[in-house]
């Protein structure tokens, strides 16, 4: 049996060669070296033994037939150890061994070495040695992490095991991401539908209106809440953000609310509004260019045409609660009053889109969508009831006793209606004027809302919108809602959406792909221990172990003093010769 590596450390070297002198330093410095030789040893545990061998070999004898006599490790192809690269061997043996000149078995040089397996006759009948150019070193050691270098068809050509297994270390990482390996993490949804209480309007006049009610009973205006979010919702132009309890819900109610229909006035009305404007500011002297008029009934006077009052609720009106509007701004001109004298319906033409819009009792269905952060707000159905009439005195509300609780509940809904329909006149009445180039605004914003005012039909869909969208931003301020025990009570159906993240895949798929991948690696694994056992020991790309691989004294002379290393390489020494070996 050939020494193998790890044998005595007391292992001690001796040689001669019977047939040939013994070679000089000279000599043994022109040896080329070798990365692999190919070996035969004689095997003899007693001195006395190896001497017969040595006597035989000196004979004449062939190096094979003496080892099938003497050697002890029954060595049956004449004590061949094949080839054997360094780090295989026992070192005495092994360093031996690469200093022998190659010969036959028929003329053979040997030497001896004795190690703890006993004493060895060792001749070399072949050594291998394997040259790489500095260019092709950095394209070996570039590969693992530079795609490029496999360009190269050199690479490919010389060492095609070695550049398939780069190739599919490098190839290893992409399998994950390339379909079919690919794992895509989608959203997915979960639907639940429950009982919930998102807020509902609740109408309390303590809340919607300003009410005095410790001496007398009587309404003064809206809250400050109904206000404010009036306001808010009419300069925004939108419903404003109500509350939800889940991130991504729908639901849909049902209610009973206050709305406002616009409708051309009659040609009566718009006539007798024609009348009393230039009969009143004819009077006055004045000549006056008006872009916009709008008013409410006071007592006695349904065409309040100055304002002066700065009323701003028609509590007069026995039928509805009326706002009169004179959207003015189209292209034809202003409407002239005043000094000049108009004689012709064409030059009062402004005065033909008079609106009369009026307080209604309105049912709603209404669907919210809320998916974080909007809102969505769908009016499903919205039908007229009846109109509704105000007034300002509340004692029957605030002192009765006698009511039953449904018209006690009718009443308070008036009055919070009543406070809506104010906030929504603040926002109106007044008028635009121009003179002599100065424009004077009085009591109102109009010009502030986002509404087409230069037509008839645009604006009376834009205020119908407008007091809707007030009266759904109510739901916005909790105090004008319900509160819990009562919302508690008047439960709807609510759906939750939850979404969260999956993993989406094709199992089969999945299995095949990394099944071939698990088994690229660990053939790759496979191939690189048989490596580390075949070379016997394993190698880094550092520069250090190059150097001591290589041991070639004369690459120094090739690397100028002033190169530090960096790129490129210079040509001189890309084509310089390396021997692997020693």
């Amino acid at each position: 049996m050939g020494p193998k590596k790890g044998g005595a450390k007391d292992a001690k070297a001796s040689g001669s060669k019977s047939k040939e002198p013994k070679e000089s330093k000279d000599d043994k410095k022109k040896l080329k070296p070798a990365t692999s030789i190919n070996v035969r040893h004689i095997l003899c545990e007693k001195h006395s033994k190896k001497e017969e061998a040595l006597a035989k070999l000196n004979e004449g004898a062939k190096f094979d037939e003496v080892a099938r006599e003497f050697s002890e490790d029954k060595a049956r192809q004449g004590g061949s150890l094949g080839w054997k690269v360094r780090g295989s061997l026992i070192k005495e043996f092994e360093d031996l061994a690469y200093e022998l000149d190659p010969s036959t078995t028929g003329n053979p040089k040997w030497a001896e070495v004795k190690t703890r397996e006993g004493y060895h006759i060792l001749m070399v009948e072949g050594r291998k040695s394997r040259e790489f150019s500095v260019r092709q070193v950095d394209t070996i050691f570039s590969v693992p992490g530079n795609p490029l270098a496999f360009l190269q068809s050199r690479l490919w050509l010389r060492y095609p095991a070695l550049s398939l297994l780069a190739a599919v270390a490098c190839l290893l990482p992409i399998a994950a991401v390339v379909t079919p390996a690919t794992i895509s993490v989608v959203l997915n949804q979960d639907v639940t539908t429950t009982k919930g209480t998102p807020p509902q309007l609740y109408f309390d006049p303590n809340q919607y209106g300003n009410l005095q009610t410790l001496v007398r009973a009587d309404y003064l205006g809206p809250s400050s809440d109904t206000t404010r979010t009036a306001y808010g919702s009419a300069l925004t132009g939108q419903i404003l953000p109500i509350p939800a309890s889940q991130s991504n819900l729908t639901y849909v109610l049902d209610f009973i609310g206050p709305a406002v229909r616009c409708e051309p006035a009659s040609a009566r009305f718009i006539n007798d509004t024609y009348t009393a404007y230039r009969s009143q500011i004819s009077q006055a002297g004045v000549e006056n260019e008006y872009h916009y008029i709008s008013w409410v009934p006071i007592a006695g006077k349904k065409i309040n045409l100055t304002g002066a009052t700065g009323t701003t609720l028609d509590v007069v009106s026995t039928d509805a609660a009326h706002i009169y509007i004179i959207p003015n701004t189209s292209v034809s001109g202003p409407i002239y009053v005043g000094g000049m004298e108009i004689t012709s319906s064409v030059d009062h033409f402004g005065y033909q889109d008079l609106l009369d819009c009026s307080l209604y009792n309105a049912s709603y269905t209404a669907f919210f969508n809320f998916s974080h952060p909007q809102q969505k707000i769908d009016i499903r159905s919205h039908t007229f009831l009846n109109p509704v009439n105000v007034s300002s005195d509340i004692s029957q509300w605030r002192f009765s006793t006698k009511s039953s609780p449904n018209m006690i509940k009718q009443q308070a809904q008036c009055i919070s209606y009543q406070s809506i329909m104010e906030a929504f006149g603040k926002l109106l009445v007044g008028y635009n004027w121009n003179r002599d180039g100065f424009t004077v605004n009085e009591a109102t914003s109009w010009n502030m809302l986002s509404i087409d005012w230069t037509s008839r039909n645009a604006t009376q869909r834009g205020l119908e919108e407008l007091f809707q969208n007030i009266t759904l931003s109510m739901l916005s301020v909790p105090a004008l809602t319900m509160n819990e025990t009562i919302a508690e009570a008047n439960q709807v159906d609510i759906i939750i959406y939850r979404t969260f993240n999956i993993y989406a895949y094709t199992p089969r798929d999945l299995w095949l792909a990394y099944s071939i991948a698990g088994a690229a690696a660990f053939l790759c694994v496979c191939a690189g221990i048989y490596a580390i056992w075949r070379n016997g020991g394993c190698y880094q790309t550092n520069f250090s172990t190059f150097i001591r691989v290589t041991k070639d004294e004369v690459l120094f002379k090739y690397i100028s003093s002033n190169d530090s290393g960096a790129e490129p390489l210079p040509k001189d020494l890309a084509e310089v010769r390396l021997m692997l070996g020693g």
